[in-house]
Parts: C-alpha cells; structure tokens; sequence
C-alpha cells in the first residue's frame, strides 16, 4: 500500500536546504500518536471509491461548474452531522459546509441512476419550491435533477413523464445535489456491500492528514469482508476530483 503521509519520501528531503525546511510546531501527546490523531469516523473516506462508482469523476468532468461546491466534503459534512460525530473529531477537516458564492443553477444526476438506483414504483414525481423545479424518482426519496429557470435538456423527457408532487423541501440545488449523491452512496453501499451508512463510517481510525495526501490506518482486526469484496478499502491513491492521495493502511493492534 501506499507510504504514510506522515513518513518522509525518497528524494524530496535531500533536495531541500536545511535552511529552506519550515519550523515543525510541537503537537499535544495526549492528541497525537505516531502516525495521526484518532478518529471515530474512520469509515468516512470509504466513501470515496463508492462515489466513483457511481460515476462522479466523469460527472464532474461533464460539468465542471460543479466543481465549486466540492461536493464529496458536502456530502462528508452532510454524514458527520448525521451521525452526530463530535465537534473536535479530525474528521470534520475533510468536510465542507459552505455554498460557492455563486450556485450551479441545475442538477443533472448521471443517466445510469435512472435505471441503476431509482427506487419505488408508478412514475417519477416533479416537485416545486418557491424558485426550483425537483425532479424525484418514483419513491420520492432521490433527486434525480433540479433547475431554476428552463428545464435542462437531458431532463426534459423525464420531466414530461413526472407526476406532480407537493412534498418538496426548500432546500438550495448545491442542497438537494449533496441529498442526491448521499442518497445514492446509501443505496449502492446497500446493494453492492450490505452495509449502511453509519456501520460503514463510524469505526476507529487513525488520520494523517497533510496539503496533499490522506492516510488512514486500522488495525488488522478491523478488516471488513463487507468492504473487501467490492474493493471498498483499497487504496484510492491520487483522486484530481477531490485533490488529495488517499491511502488506506491496516496494521497489527498496538499493544497498551
């Protein structure tokens, strides 16, 4: 697996001047171990190759507008506060809360979703805030697209077939597009790994974290068959739609 970001890399320190290194400020030893600081939403970052699979790097690519919202950290920050994980918790540094400044004014979930992950049966249903327009598949329970002003094209079929629904939140379309992604995180996880959300997340880690790399590591007690089969806890290594080097590492328990 991949090196620790917390290791030094071949190459990289013996190009740089002593006089050129910046001054490393102590951290706490109550906080800090040797490789990172313990989280208890471990499992969050599994959560990336599930949202590759379910086709958002070339969605993103497709509208790059998107890229503003970074939505994996809302989605992150939108399961942190789910799960009601503490405030301290490092894990809240790989999520994000805030909306871009300026808003994509539609969503447009990937074709596949359409007959990969829609759930329920009859039609799908069309809601209506105040200024957006939601499209939902037939359980009402995932947005398969939104829009202020004309409908977008690749919708507009869909749109003919819907049925109207009243039962629509006022949320914002960065919103409903993070509803959206989490929404279907759950419902491939479901069908693909057996597990949910919360078992997938909430597990003891250690992070380390720096500008350009993410490492977890667990114990080997902590392998997952659950996560092993689809291939959930291999490395991600570099990911450009989320702009870091992910690695998972598991290693014997340390003892007290």
């Amino acid at each position: 697996m991949s090196q620790p970001a917390s290791q030094a890399r071949p190459g990289l320190d013996e190009q740089a001047l002593p006089a050129a290194r910046p001054a490393i400020e102590p951290t706490p030893p109550s906080a800090w171990t040797f490789d990172g600081i313990a989280t208890s939403a471990g499992g969050l970052l599994f959560l990336l190759p599930v949202l590759a699979r379910l086709g958002y790097p070339g969605w993103l690519a497709a509208q790059p507008a998107w890229g503003r919202a970074d939505l994996p950290r809302q989605v992150f920050a939108e399961v942190l506060a789910r799960l009601s994980i503490a405030a301290d918790d490092p894990a809240w540094l790989l999520a994000k809360r805030a909306w871009p400044a300026i808003p994509p004014r539609h969503f447009v979930a990937p074709a596949a979703w359409h007959s990969q992950l829609a759930s329920g049966t009859g039609p799908l249903r069309l809601g209506h805030s105040e200024t957006t327009h939601i499209l939902w598949d037939a359980s009402g329970r995932l947005p398969l697209g939104a829009w202020q002003g004309p409908c977008p094209r690749p919708l507009q079929p869909a749109r003919q077939r819907a049925i109207p629904t009243t039962d629509s939140p006022a949320d914002s379309i960065v919103a409903l597009a993070t509803r959206a992604w989490l929404t279907a995180c759950r419902r491939w996880l479901r069908r693909h790994a057996g597990i949910g959300i919360a078992d997938l997340v909430q597990r003891p880690a250690e992070l380390a974290t720096t500008p350009t790399h993410l490492d977890l590591f667990f114990t080997l007690a902590q392998a997952d068959l659950r996560l092993r089969r689809p291939g959930l806890d291999l490395d991600p290594g570099w990911l450009p739609w989320f702009g870091r080097v992910v690695s998972f590492h598991y290693r014997p328990g340390r003892g007290p």
